[in-house]
């Protein structure tokens, strides 16, 4: 157990002694203070009001007949949490909206940092000769890639980590932290649920992990198998980008077997707003064992594939 935590470790080092890890982290941080100054600052005051205006919207829109099933139940959600609000005293603010989609967006980088991680880990020992370095080694194949794959775990972890704790710090000094203990309201499979915002935040977290882990454990399983880190990284940020629109426009056209595929479950904080799935009956259960199975087998692939191959080839 310890010569495998030396192991992690090692591979650990591998990652953040690169300068272009430190470059990584640097433009996330700037980022999100790009993102912070650029954000409104300021609260409405006539929230009420604006609510109000935008309900008065939203009626008037279902009762047209241009909605699709989707989007009229979207509306209705908004309506209802636009009322409960107003009944309750409620004030949308700044903060939270400022929090939760900073998050969003700056998951997408981290995603790609992930995928260009993972898909030099081990092409880029085949491609450098250290490979039969690395496996005279009295340590297994097995795990060998366990740690380079947990090492790209915590890689992912701490970005977002970086992530969620410096628009916290930013977030609180532009708008105070007694936003984070104020309600939040939003809807979680299909109920509307009111908890303390920062509730709510690390609920948030955890789910964004997701996608940037989906990604990275497929760069990382075209990196092992093909020993490619071009065909690996360029595979990868080419699905991740393709893969999200090709499965949206098949499932927008009837397509309902797009509910199998990986791309169409990686965005699970879809089921913890009023947002809803792209095929009708996708649950959070759903989406989560459809990723695992995905997950599971990339995973499988790699490690096979590995323990077999002749390296001196």
């Amino acid at each position: 157990m310890v010569s495998f935590i030396k192991l992690i470790h090692n591979e650990n080092i591998k990652i953040f002694k690169r300068l272009g890890t430190l470059v990584m982290i640097g433009v996330l941080i700037l980022f999100v203070g790009i993102h912070t100054f650029a954000s409104e600052s300021n609260d409405d005051p006539n929230w009420q009001k604006a609510l109000q205006q935008e309900n008065l919207s939203a009626q008037k829109a279902l009762a047209g007949n241009k909605l699709s099933p989707q989007e009229k139940s979207q509306i209705e959600e908004t309506v209802q949490m636009n009322q409960y609000r107003l009944s309750n005293d409620i004030q949308p603010l700044l903060m939270h909206e400022y929090l939760l989609s900073a998050l969003v967006m700056l998951v997408y980088l981290i995603t790609l940092f992930a995928i260009i991680h993972a898909g030099t880990s081990v092409a880029g020992e085949f491609n450098d000769g250290t490979i039969k370095f690395l496996l005279i080694r009295p340590h297994s194949r097995i795990k060998i890639l366990l740690a380079k794959y947990m090492s790209l775990l915590m890689f992912v972890g701490i970005m977002v980590m970086i992530v969620a704790f410096t628009l916290l710090i930013l977030g609180g000094f532009k708008y105070g932290f007694e936003g984070l203990v104020e309600p939040s309201i939003y809807w979680e499979q299909n109920q509307m649920v009111t908890q303390t915002f920062l509730l709510q935040w690390i609920q948030q977290i955890v789910l964004v992990l997701v996608s940037p882990l989906a990604m990275m454990t497929l760069a990382f399983m075209i990196s092992t198998i093909f020993r490619s880190s071009s065909l690996a990284i360029g595979l990868g940020i080419f699905s991740y980008f393709v893969g999200g629109i090709l499965v949206s426009q098949l499932a927008s056209r009837g397509h309902d077997w797009t509910k199998y595929l990986l791309f169409a479950n990686t965005d699970l904080t879809i089921y913890f707003s009023n947002m809803k799935p792209l095929v009708e009956g996708m649950t959070f259960s759903f989406s989560l064992v459809v990723v695992s199975i995905y997950l599971t087998t990339f995973l499988l692939s790699a490690f096979i594939t590995f323990s077999k191959r002749d390296i001196a080839s």
